[in-house]
């Protein structure tokens, strides 16, 4: 049942379930070494550039990422070199022009710095193994 009743919000509604809840039909999951399977804005954000490559597999997990949510598998992927440091560039670039900053960040912060998450699905994970501190 839609919120608001009405056919030029019919399209837009469904479109906001299908990204909240997923369509219900599981994707085929994906052989290592696959480039990510979306837009390049997903994968790289709006001010990314859209032909740097697209990131790739590095673990496939059949488990939900997030139950309840989206219906999303729990796979791994990495950036090539050029790309994580092409988008290092521009986060460093945005942060200098600003003048205040906030970091509103998800799980994949820790996992890059070495912090395990609560989420990690696939038992052999690419996430960087814990340091430890003294």
């Amino acid at each position: 049942e839609a919120y608001v009743d009405h056919q030029r919000l019919t399209p837009l509604v469904k479109r906001m379930e299908s990204l909240k809840f997923g369509t219900g039909k599981p994707a085929a999951e994906p052989e290592v070494g696959t480039a990510m399977a979306t837009e390049p804005v997903a994968a790289h954000g709006r001010l990314g550039n859209p032909a740097w490559a697209m990131p790739r597999v590095i673990r496939a997990c059949g488990a939900e990422a997030r139950p309840g949510y989206k219906t999303m598998q729990a796979h791994e992927f990495k950036d090539e070199p050029e790309v994580l440091e092409a988008k290092v560039k521009l986060l460093a670039s945005l942060i200098r022009k600003s003048k205040a900053c906030v970091a509103y960040t998800g799980a994949g912060i820790s996992t890059a710095s070495g912090i395990r998450d609560y989420a990690t699905k696939a038992s052999d994970s690419k996430g960087v193994p814990r340091r430890k501190v003294s």
